[in-house]
């Protein structure tokens, strides 16, 4: 090849060459790899300091990051509402101009939550509130203790939301212990909604998830009994009827029973001839029953509003057969809850009689002395329960002195206890 053609050739492949340089030049890309920025921002500073008079002032923020300015619209809640209001940006510090004249002697309470995120995405830490006066502020509190229907829920947060008496959210926070503390409030009536959020939703799921709402009076100064259940809609059922003898029934129920509005029970045939309820008690999710004597025959009864303890209603009808065979087998006192021979430390002490079957107060003859003086003291029957009794006396005992209670009882059939039940007591009260 002559000479003149490789110069030609290496002087072409020199421009290629130099072309593809100049290009690569061109289109230089991003450099790739290093560590992705997942720091949550925090807020580091707050001006002015919280529970100031922000009456003619502004609210300045210092975040740790730069902050998508979007999401601030959405993160942000002032409560009560400040309408008119403008936001100003200086790099990481948000400034809340004020244009509006504000509520006199009332709190201001700002929620920043983690709806606010930095620019490469990542949401603020955590959830922040901030409370301002506009003039005076208001110090009101409401407390609560908490108790869980089931118990391993206590390991769990809870989400709380303060509301005003129209529903208004005011704020919302975690809370992580047995016990809460509300400070800072304004004097108003106010709402409390509790649930805990086990499937991390961020909001409450009917019947799969502990709740509790209540509305608190402004004069309310007693901590709250919060009780986290579950919502039932379940109705109570009749499990079993037994027939214990002519004149006495036990029923089960399938769960524990509130109250009972009416009872029924009549002969299952043309005539329908109804039979007298004489008594009855409940107990839990077991109600006993006296009626007139019943016969060899079959026997409708009908229970009427039975409610459980999450106010579900049933009405329930069922079918028994009667017998005719008297009982015979007289009650017993099962248990006292003061011991013979024991010390109590209250001079008037509420005396539990479990008996082993629902009798009339009546049939039940209680006397109370004092053993030097041999004093009566009256008493009262304060409750009754199918086998549980409970008693009082009508007036203070006397400290160190000695007393006899003495207990005789009888059943619907006059089967009358074979032992009298007497018990020795002293109350004794350190001064």
């Amino acid at each position: 090849m002559p000479l003149n053609d490789d110069l030609k050739l290496m002087s072409k492949l020199s421009y290629i060459l130099l072309v593809f340089l100049l290009l690569s030049c061109g289109h230089k890309k991003s450099p790739t790899g290093g560590k992705k920025d997942t720091t949550k921002p925090e807020i580091l500073a707050i001006s002015p300091q919280e529970y100031s008079n922000i009456s003619g002032q502004n609210i300045e923020i210092t975040f740790s990051k730069p902050i998508e300015r979007s999401s601030i619209i959405s993160g942000i809640y002032i409560y009560p509402n400040i309408l008119e209001k403008k936001y100003k940006w200086d790099k990481n510090v948000l400034e809340i101009i004020i244009t509006e004249p504000l509520m006199k002697n009332i709190n201001y309470y700002l929620s920043l939550t983690t709806a606010i995120k930095d620019e490469r995405g990542n949401h603020l830490k955590k959830n922040y509130l901030f409370v301002f006066a506009s003039g005076k502020l208001n110090t009101n509190r409401i407390s609560g203790n908490i108790s869980y229907e089931d118990q391993k829920d206590k390991i769990l947060p809870i989400e709380l939301k303060l509301m005003a008496s129209d529903s208004t959210e005011i704020y919302s926070k975690v809370i992580k212990n047995s016990s809460f503390l509300l400070e800072d409030l304004n004097e108003q009536n106010h709402i409390l909604e509790l649930f805990i959020d086990k499937n991390k939703n961020q909001k409450y799921d009917y019947e799969k998830e502990p709740y509790y709402f209540v509305n608190v009076a402004q004069q309310n100064v007693q901590p709250l009994v919060v009780e986290m259940v579950y919502a039932d809609t379940v109705k109570p059922e009749l499990k079993t009827i037994k027939v214990n003898s002519n004149k006495q029934l036990t029923i089960k129920f399938s769960e524990i029973i509130s109250k009972i509005e009416e009872i029924k029970i009549f002969t299952d045939d043309s005539l329908k001839i109804s039979q007298n309820i004489l008594a009855y008690s409940l107990n839990q999710n077991e109600l006993a029953i006296i009626t007139t004597p019943l016969d060899t025959i079959r026997y409708s009864i009908e229970i009427y509003k039975l409610e459980d303890e999450k106010n579900n209603e049933n009405d329930i009808i069922n079918i028994f057969d009667g017998v005719a065979f008297q009982d015979t087998i007289p009650p017993r006192i099962i248990s006292t809850s003061i011991r013979n021979g024991s010390t109590i430390k209250t001079l008037k002490p509420k005396i539990n009689v479990k008996i082993s079957e629902l009798i009339f107060s009546n049939n039940l003859e209680a006397k109370l002395t004092e053993v030097e003086t041999d004093e009566n003291i009256e008493l009262d029957i304060v409750s009754q329960k199918n086998g549980d009794i409970s008693l009082i006396p009508k007036a203070n005992l006397q400290n160190l002195s000695s007393y006899k209670l003495t207990i005789q009882i009888k059943d619907s059939n006059n089967n009358a206890s074979e032992d009298l039940t007497e018990i020795l007591f002293i109350p004794i009260i350190m001064k």
